[in-house]
Formats: structure tokens, sequence, C-alpha cells
């Protein structure tokens, strides 16, 4: 029975341990990761329920206008003041806005199903929206966005993660060059019967020792010196790789930002038209 107990395995052991730990919190961002995008694709796909539902009843109250046009148009041809141009136009129109009409519910249950599907809901569940499709200002700091999101996205916490893990993998290859201590303890039995004894003597003997056991490999064809090169390389790529994540990030959140400012100034933009809009269906 031998018993060999490692002492020192040139740093390895803290570097199995540290990589562990590592790679649990590298599991627990990545779960982060799923979770944010899952919840933006069904805000997203909420959001656009809200449009299709306006975008509908802007379809039905225009294909209502367009029929009461028709009507007063053929009001006008029989009283002798329309034209036959004027109502040919009017129909096309009709069939235009019913065509879009048709178009608008088919997108609104499209959206409906794919938000269903996202959720995990029967196709067949009645579903009512209880949300409105509101303009809601919001204000935001750039600096403080950029300085939130290098900090807590949990992409970049991956591949500081992974920076790390190739660290690790480095100490780990450089062990090979180092020496390894172990305390080691032996027991033993033998039974001299089975070996030609001439003392006569058929006891059992025991045999134990123990002591300190080092390892240190000289020469293996540079085969860890190789395998350091390797994972040095691979940490270095790593880093390029985190370098680029966050600059990826900087232009997600400037993007952001950007469109944010566009929208609230076509918004702004768009009210005008849409006041003399109103008044034109009050006329």
């Amino acid at each position: 029975l031998v018993l060999r107990q490692p002492f020192y395995l040139g740093g390895l052991i803290g570097t199995a341990l540290d990589a562990a730990n590592v790679f649990a919190y590298q599991t627990q961002q990545n779960l982060r990761l799923t979770v944010q995008h899952l919840q933006e694709r069904i805000r997203r796909e909420y959001l656009t329920v809200l449009l299709e539902v306006e975008l509908k009843k802007t379809a039905a109250q225009a294909q209502l206008n367009a029929s009461e046009l028709l009507q007063d148009t053929k009001k006008k041809l029989r009283y002798g003041v329309g034209r036959k141009l004027d109502l040919l136009r009017a129909k096309v129109r009709l069939s235009a806005m019913d065509a879009e009409l048709v178009r608008r519910k088919n997108a609104y249950r499209l959206a409906l199903t794919k938000l269903l599907n996202t959720l995990g809901v029967s196709q067949s569940s009645e579903v009512i929206l209880t949300g409105r499709l509101e303009y809601q200002p919001i204000k935001v700091a750039p600096d403080r966005c950029l300085a939130r999101a290098i900090t807590g996205h949990p992409s970049l916490l991956i591949g500081e993660a992974n920076v790390r893990l190739a660290l690790d993998n480095v100490k780990s290859q450089e062990a090979g060059d180092k020496p390894n201590i172990y305390l080691q303890g032996s027991y033993g039995r033998l039974y001299p019967g089975s070996i030609a004894s001439f003392s006569g003597n058929k006891r059992w003997e025991r045999a134990m020792d123990g002591g300190i056991v080092v390892e240190w490999p000289f020469f293996d064809g540079f085969a860890t010196r190789g395998r350091i090169l390797q994972a040095k390389s691979q940490l270095d790529q790593q880093r390029v790789a985190l370098k680029k994540r966050q600059e990826n990030i900087h232009l997600q959140v400037t993007q952001g930002i950007l469109n944010l400012q566009a929208s609230e100034e076509f918004l702004k933009a768009q009210d005008g038209n849409v006041d003399n809009a109103q008044e034109i269906g009050r006329a």
C-alpha cells in the first residue's frame, strides 16, 4: 500500500483551483447574458405588438375615411356635381385601404404569435394587452452609460474571465519545468513461504517506510517550452478579443444614444404633422 500526498506541484494546484472558480464565475455571466438577451427580445416583441395595434387602428380609420369618401363621391355624381374620374379614384383608394387593413391585421397576428412563442405560451391563449404605446422621454448621460456598460456588461466580464483562464493555462504549462514534491509513505506484508527460506521462518513480514519524493524533469525535448509559448499566444489572443469586445460595447452604447436622440428629434418634427392631420380630420 502506497500513499502519496502532493505537497508542491510547481503552483499547479493553486492554478487549478483558481481556474475552477473563474469557470464558475464565467458560467454565471453566460447565464446573465442569456437572460438579458431574452429580456430585450421580449420587450422588443411586446412593443412591436403594441405598435401593430396602433397601426391596425390607423388602417381601420383610413379604410373608414376612404369608404365615406366613396359614398360622398357617389352622391356628388348622382346630383351632377361630381366626376367619374373622382369616383374611380375613390374606389381605388378604398381598395388600397382595404388591402392595407388586411396587411396590418396579418402583421398584428404575426407579431403576437412571435411574442407568445418567445414567452412559451400556447398560441390558442386569449391575450389582452394592458400596455399602451406612449412616448416617454428618457434622459441619458453618455459618460455614465458608457462607464456602466464597460464595468458591468456580461460579455466583457466573460472576456475578462477568458483572459484569466488563459493566464492560468500559462502558469499550468510553466509548472512542467518546476519540481514536484510529494509526501509518501508505504506499507507492505510479505509471506516468505513463497520464497526459499533456509531459516524455516514462515511468519508474515512487515515493511514500512516514508519520506519526501522529489520529481524534477531535466529534459523533455523542449515539449514544455513549446506548450508555454502556445499558452502565451492564446493569452495574447484573449487579450486582443477582450479589447475588441470593449470597442464593440463602446460602439453599441454610442449608437444607442445617437438613435435615441435622433428619434426624439424626429418625434418633435412630426408633432406638427399630427396636429395638421387632426385638424383636417375635424374639418
